[in-house]
């Protein structure tokens, strides 16, 4: 694999952001407006929130992939478990490691911060992400179910 480094977002990497999340959004059924998007960069730069991403960049500091994750209070454990939304790879770097250094990054990042665990949801059909959570975790039998209270912003 070629020279990655894992860091935290930072404002010059809006452009190249935007257009990885343009493309992680192509073919999804749930709509994402503008806003959405305008404020999930927002809460990614800010450092007082739950919500963090990291920008996997190349050997110039370009952006090549990114994660979004949270962390929150457990029921089951005083420590805080995190929850991974977000993984994005540029199609040009799949297959070469950067899913799974991303992944070891954020792994690393948790047994820093002593988290119980990091959890995630895919496709069922992502049988490509299949693979490289396979070699991270263990598929949980539970299924997710989604309740809308709220309609979706028009975008």
């Amino acid at each position: 694999m070629a020279r990655m480094t894992m860091r935290a977002a930072k404002p010059a990497d809006e452009a190249h952001w935007r257009v990885m999340w343009a493309d992680f959004l192509t073919g999804d059924d749930e709509p994402c407006p503008a806003e959405a998007t305008t404020r999930l960069w927002q809460d990614a730069l800010a450092d007082d929130g739950p919500l963090r991403m990291l920008i996997a960049a190349d050997e110039s500091d370009a952006p090549i992939g990114f994660v979004v994750y949270v962390t929150h209070g457990y029921a089951r454990s005083p420590r805080s478990v995190c929850y991974l939304i977000e993984l994005y790879v540029d199609p040009s770097r799949r297959g070469a490691g950067l899913g799974s250094a991303m992944l070891e990054k954020l792994r690393e990042i948790g047994r820093d911060a002593g988290w119980l665990k990091i959890y995630w949801m895919t496709q069922a059909d992502n049988f490509a992400a299949h693979r490289l959570y396979d070699k991270f975790g263990r598929r949980s039998p539970l299924v997710r179910y989604d309740m809308q209270v709220n309609e979706y912003e028009a975008g």
